[in-house]
């Protein structure tokens, strides 16, 4: 294609951004069946005694009035019930019934209630008009009121368009097994939510079932699992992209102007992952507002997107259902402010980071991409991927990215930069840093002007090259440990925020402080519980380039393995960046111990809360922000305890380098789940890591990855000379564990001179003690210790 050809082709692509859907258009949310769904009111009511309920792992039982909605093409979608309940939860999962009973305080779950909604495409309109005893008792305006406060709640409050997602069960032929109880409890909490959907039970998809409670100061995910017949027939979970729709392919067209208004203009090649597909859910930002949907053939289709600060879930209805393996090409047309936010002095933040452009749901389904972006020309655009072309057109820079791989989420960030470049490996390496300061940052200086506060400067550009030069080494660093990545370009970018960083494929969001002196962040007041963070920030979304999107997480349960191994890798490029100075390395773990056992604002010490695997579940009103406390200090202490495991005086880290290299190899672009990750230490151990004497890893996982294991420690030693030979003599001390508890206690020796030796590792059992002495020759010796590394995720007693 030549050049002329080609500027007239990305031309006429965006002329496409200013169509105007004809007058033969869909409108949204239109659809006669998805408006009877909305606006259904009661339709019969009935009277029914000790009515049993049993919905998976939830028993309800009844004594009172419930009514039916009207039917919506000849299906009941619900009832309300008004009079004397219970609902018995007992999860299938010992620590899912643990993590209950934080809700409960310690009891087993027994809620009461005098109300309730049900929505439901199962069978329970059938059993309750089996159970019917008569008519209804209570007055219709109960039922009425209670229908209408949940509905009020799902649109304005949890902004969850359940309507949409009764309409595909409405319109499939498929049986439905959708059932969502709303309770207004007595004793744990007066907004008690059930589900169970077969597609996923929202944020805890892929599993089916969650109990949620979004009472003020009492808010939370409190269980959460898969269909309980799975566990005792022990089915396989394979991984998928998603539970609906699989996307192969994304076309997408973007212009972004200086007030942030993006438009956009998207087509979507994607796979139906069920039988019976009728409506289509895709993750879009609520401000983007869809004016036009259609088919491969042109035809308009029909689209669900309700108000921008009401439940807009985003979801396309099909003329005809799919089958599993079916695939299906839409064009989506949608505009809108607040995706990208403008932050004066040509900065810009991208704040809809995976869903500024029809997405599924979360950011595991690899799909390839061909993007062309328009931002005005003085600004700089730069995106996942790899660059195909850049043109300069009237008052346009025009930009096209795409990639010969699937990429797990595409995104970009823009604005007036200064860049410097540089190459390693097979990298290519921008950095870009804002030319010109955001109204936020001049706002902080001159509030530290009126202050008369001495604050150095806060331009960023000047430490641009730092940032390369990290940001290279990094790579250098972790692609040894890792492999190489299938990208070739990463952008270094500075992003508003100041208090976190993020990585998309090929664009590292770097927060705007790390540009900034450790003595203006120390006068401004900032600090971070792990003292090295502005150190290995850099390194820590490096790494998230494999770690979150070379390999994606499968669900929640293994995110931990996202974010703890990025922050291993910190670790191990302070240890590499650092050699003369070991004490960042310990620094960092002494960092990640403290965020674990000491207690936060509600009480409570974060590794007490649950295991990594319960994700960011682990927060909530009762335990406070204890997910980022675990996810990344114990994901990532997880990771540094195998690896301890596996370093050799002979060979370093070779073995583990081995086994993450594989793991890489073996599941690139795609998601992966913590027993893939299981199998590949497996594959991997060393004879001394059996310690559970059964050729697997069980004991390790069991203890650490699904359990909160912390044991304590106690050294007692004596230093002495035995027929001209140092002697050291050890008695080990493990407390605090359960009986079945066994680890491997590395032992270390400080040497006269101040160097540190590994002599080896003792194995303990339960609550027990061992004595050792070790004979050193001629060794001159100053004191034993353990865990001098912080190698295993333990307290030690002093």
């Amino acid at each position: 294609m030549t050049r002329s050809v080609a500027v007239l082709a990305i031309a006429v692509a965006f002329t496409t951004l200013e169509h105007r859907p004809g007058a033969t258009a869909a409108a949204a949310n239109s659809h006669a069946t998805y408006t009877a769904l909305r606006t259904a009111g009661l339709g019969e009511g009935v009277h029914v005694t000790d009515f049993v309920l049993k919905k998976d792992a939830a028993t309800f039982t009844l004594t009172g009035s419930l009514y039916l909605l009207a039917p919506v093409e000849n299906r009941v979608t619900g009832a309300v019930f008004v009079g004397d309940g219970t609902m018995a939860y007992a999860p299938p999962l010992a620590y899912e019934r643990s993590m209950l009973r934080v809700l409960t305080r310690g009891e087993d779950f027994n809620e009461t209630f005098q109300r309730a909604v049900f929505r439901f495409t199962d069978d329970t309109a059938a059993l309750i008009t089996h159970a019917a005893a008569g008519p209804a008792k209570a007055a219709a305006s109960q039922a009425q009121n209670a229908l209408k406060d949940v509905n009020d709640a799902l649109r304005l409050r949890l902004r969850d368009n359940l309507h949409a997602r009764l309409l595909h069960d409405v319109l499939s032929a498929a049986p439905g097994g959708l059932f969502h109880a709303y309770i207004t409890g007595r004793k744990y909490s007066n907004r008690l939510i059930f589900t169970i959907d077969p597609q996923g039970a929202g944020f805890v998809s892929p599993e089916e079932v969650q109990l949620f409670s979004w009472a003020d100061n009492r808010g939370g995910i409190f269980a959460a699992h898969h269909l309980s017949e799975s566990y005792t027939t022990r089915q396989r979970r394979e991984t998928a992209p998603g539970t609906w729709i699989d996307i192969q392919h994304h076309h997408l067209i973007t212009s972004i102007e200086t007030n942030g208004e993006l438009t956009g203009d998207a087509t979507t090649r994607f796979t139906s992952l069920v039988d019976g597909l009728t409506v289509v859910p895709f993750s879009l930002f609520p401000t983007l507002r869809v004016s036009s949907v259609t088919g491969a053939d042109g035809q308009p289709l029909a689209w669900i997107q309700e108000a921008h600060d009401q439940d807009a879930d985003f979801w396309v209805i099909l003329p005809a259902p799919l089958r599993r393996g079916e695939t299906c090409t839409i064009r989506t047309r949608y505009k809108g402010r607040d995706a990208v936010a403008a932050e004066g002095g040509d900065n810009y933040f991208p704040i809809a980071r995976s869903n500024w452009y029809p997405n599924n749901t979360g950011i595991k389904d690899y799909a390839t991409y061909d993007m062309t972006f328009s931002v005005p020309r003085r600004l700089r655009l730069v995106a996942t991927g790899d660059l195909v072309s850049e043109t300069v057109e009237a008052d346009r820079a025009i930009s096209r990215w795409g990639t010969d791989y699937p990429l797990s989420v595409a995104g970009f960030n823009d604005g007036l930069f200064e860049s410097t470049e540089g190459t390693v490996g097979n990298y290519t390496v921008i950095a870009l840093a804002n030319a010109q300061p955001s109204n936020s940052t001049k706002e902080l200086l001159r509030i530290a002007e009126a202050f008369q506060m001495p604050v150095g400067s806060l331009a960023t550009a000047s430490a641009n090259k730092m940032a390369l030069t990290e940001a290279q080494l990094a790579l250098q660093i972790l692609t040894e440990y890792f492999g190489p990545l299938s990208l070739r370009r990463v952008h270094v970018t500075q992003q508003g925020a100041c208090n976190y960083g993020q990585a998309w494929p090929g664009v590292l969001y770097i927060p705007t402080c790390y540009y900034w002196s450790p003595v203006v962040r120390q006068q401004i007041g900032m600090q971070q519980t792990n003292p090295m963070y502005w150190n290995s920030v850099v390194a820590h979304e490096v790494a998230h380039l494999w770690w979150g999107h070379a390999l994606g997480w499968n669900s929640y349960r293994d995110q931990w393995m996202s974010e703890g191994f990025s922050n291993l890798s910190a670790s191990i490029f302070l240890q590499a960046a650092y050699p003369k100075e070991p004490q960042r390395f310990r620094e960092f773990w002494r960092g990640m111990l403290a965020s674990l056992t000491e207690k936060n604002r509600a009480g409570v010490r974060p590794i007490d809360v649950g295991p990594v695997t319960q994700g960011y579940r682990l927060s909530s009103d009762r335990t406070g922000a204890a997910a980022g406390a675990v996810l990344y200090p114990k994901g990532a202490y997880i990771l540094h305890m195998l690896r301890m495991m596996m370093w050799s005086r002979d060979e370093g880290d070779e073995k583990f380098k081995a086994l993450l290299r594989d793991f890489v190899a073996t599941h690139r672009n795609q998601p992966v789940t913590t027993e893939d990750f299981k199998a590949a230490v497996e594959k991997h151990m060393l004879p001394e890591m059996d310690a559970g004497g059964d050729g697997t890893m069980d004991w390790f996982f069991r203890q650490y990855v699904h359990g909160t294991a912390l044991p304590t420690y106690k050294l007692e030693q004596t230093v002495g000379r035995q027929d001209g030979q140092t002697v050291v003599g050890l008695k080990i001390t493990q407390s605090n564990v359960h009986d079945g508890f066994v680890m491997l206690v590395p032992i270390y020796v400080e040497l006269q001179d101040g160097r540190v030796i590994r002599l080896g590792s003792a194995s303990l059992r339960g609550n027990t003690s061992v004595e050792r002495t070790v004979p050193l020759g001629r060794v001159p010796v100053k004191r034993a210790m353990l865990n001098y590394y912080y190698d295993v995720l333990a307290l030690e007693e002093r």
